[in-house]
């Protein structure tokens, strides 16, 4: 319809257009003083600010993790090197310082050095290196616990343990408090005999590394006191002699030890014969006599004298716990006028410490088979007579 009206419309008359005004273009400056706000970059985020803002939370979890894993690694290698260089410095103390030989002119002309723990290094002190990593540290594990106690340390001083402890009558195992020191102790030493073993048939070993070592095992088992800890004790002691010559102040000791042990097991027969042997070692004798007899005169090594003197008391005890008090009597008369012909200083001041030490020895087993003294030390005018005080030592 527009189309047709358009037709109508003469071309003559004249088109009239309305043209719109172009109004200019200003830039009016506000008066207000205040900064312009700027466009919020949140207001509508592209996908690219979103992808950004993404990678950046990532990267920086994962920065976190890397410094978390980094500074732990960090403090385990640190509480590993420095648990290790501990362990090591202490091991290396013992075998360095603790363990070297006795240097000391004095302490070896009483015989004192003879009489020392060994611990399988021989003259040059320290372990046996054909003993390897694993049997050393062991040994100078069992070391540290028999001197220093660590285990006690802890804040246990015994633990109840079926192990080396006789069954009773029923059938049940009977429980023994066990002194924690020497149940590791134990176990150490034989992890070192063990290494020792499978050592020796290479042929490196020390010809007395075994023996010491059982001579150690067979120390600790005493020590424990129970029935089946002296049975293992026994045993490791009579390896003990089947390892030395048969002659010498170690056998002497060994044989004290042996007949001590069968005294405590109940082998009164057993205990007579090794006492006996022991007596006829310390004095070089050809064989020895049962019943043991007091020697006429005391051997001129101070190991041997302490050893004779020690068999002697075992054997008055012996004979005075069971019933033969005749027996006991005779042998601590001769005892005595044994132990009287022995020279001590005449002031202990000014002796030196071992040869003190051992004149104190002498005395000991003197006072033991005399009783008490007529005087009291500490009151020597007092008429009427009390027993000393006792004093606490540490063991």
């Amino acid at each position: 319809m527009l189309s047709s009206a358009r037709r109508r419309i003469p071309r003559h008359l004249p088109r009239q257009t309305i043209r719109c005004p172009r109004l200019p273009l200003c830039r009016h400056e506000s008066t207000d003083s205040k900064p312009p706000i700027p466009l919020r970059n949140d207001a509508a985020p592209s996908g690219f600010q979103i992808d950004n803002n993404f990678s950046a939370q990532t990267l920086f979890t994962v920065d976190v993790i890397k410094r978390f894993i980094k500074y732990t690694v960090i403090g385990l290698v640190t509480v590993t090197v420095t648990t290790w260089t501990a362990f090591e410095g202490a091991h290396q103390w013992v075998e360095n310082v603790e363990l070297l030989p006795e240097t000391d002119e004095e302490v070896r002309k009483w015989e004192w050095d003879i009489e020392a723990e060994r611990w399988t290094g021989g003259l040059r002190g320290g372990t046996d290196p054909a003993l390897g990593y694993k049997g050393r540290h062991a040994l100078r594990s069992a070391w540290m616990e028999q001197h220093w106690g660590t285990a006690a340390r802890s804040g246990q001083d015994a633990v109840v343990t079926k192990s080396f402890t006789p069954r009773g009558s029923s059938g049940a195992v009977s429980l023994t408090p066990i002194e924690v020191s020497l149940e590791r102790a134990e176990a150490f030493l034989a992890t070192a005999i063990s290494a020792a073993e499978q050592t020796m048939s290479r042929g490196k070993l020390r010809p007395m590394t075994i023996t010491e070592l059982m001579a150690r095992h067979a120390n600790v088992m005493e020590r424990m006191g129970s029935r089946d800890a002296l049975f293992e004790a026994r045993s490791d002691f009579e390896r003990v002699w089947a390892g030395l010559p048969g002659k010498g102040l170690d056998a002497t000791r060994i044989a004290l030890k042996l007949g001590d042990l069968n005294r405590r097991l109940g082998d009164k027969e057993d205990a007579l014969a090794w006492w006996a042997r022991a007596i006829q070692l310390a004095q070089g004798a050809e064989k020895p006599l049962i019943p043991p007899t007091v020697p006429e005169s005391l051997p001129s090594s101070p190991l041997a004298q302490r050893t004779l003197i020690s068999t002697l008391v075992s054997l008055s005890a012996f004979y005075a716990t069971s019933g033969e008090l005749h027996q006991a009597k005779v042998l601590e008369e001769s005892s005595l006028n044994l132990l009287r012909s022995l020279s001590t200083p005449p002031a202990f001041d000014s002796a030196s410490p071992p040869q003190a030490l051992h004149s104190l020895y002498i005395l000991h087993p003197l006072l033991t088979l005399t009783g008490l003294p007529p005087v009291h030390p500490d009151a020597p005018q007092s008429v009427t007579f009390y027993a000393p005080a006792s004093t606490e030592t540490s063991a």
